[in-house]
């Protein structure tokens, strides 16, 4: 029983190839702060790990499994605009081609 209570909870983040993939609390943070580092170019002003199972993030208390759904909108929304400033960039090219 002590073995299992020292044990790091691990939360689930998605499925990579068919396989479930388990982080644990820390791994999921260094994600988010990596995440929004990405999509905002600055780090998370309040970024804590309460525990195994809560974390504080800009004020607000959530569960890990939380921030690990909200890491994966994120990357989402960073995608969606790096996908936007390649199709600007292509555009531009094609026009400069063509004159």
């Amino acid at each position: 029983m002590a073995a299992q209570l020292h044990q790091t909870q691990r939360h689930q983040q998605g499925t990579v190839w068919g396989q479930e993939v388990e982080l644990s609390a820390e791994k999921v943070l260094a994600n988010y702060a990596d995440a929004y580092r990405k999509l905002y170019n600055r780090v998370p002003k309040e970024l804590e790990l309460i525990d195994q199972e809560w974390v504080l993030v800009n004020g607000a208390r959530m569960r890990v499994s939380e921030l690990a759904y909200l890491t994966t909108q994120l990357l989402q929304e960073y995608q969606q605009s790096a996908a936007e400033k390649r199709g600007v960039v292509m555009r531009l090219l094609n026009w400069f081609k063509g004159n």
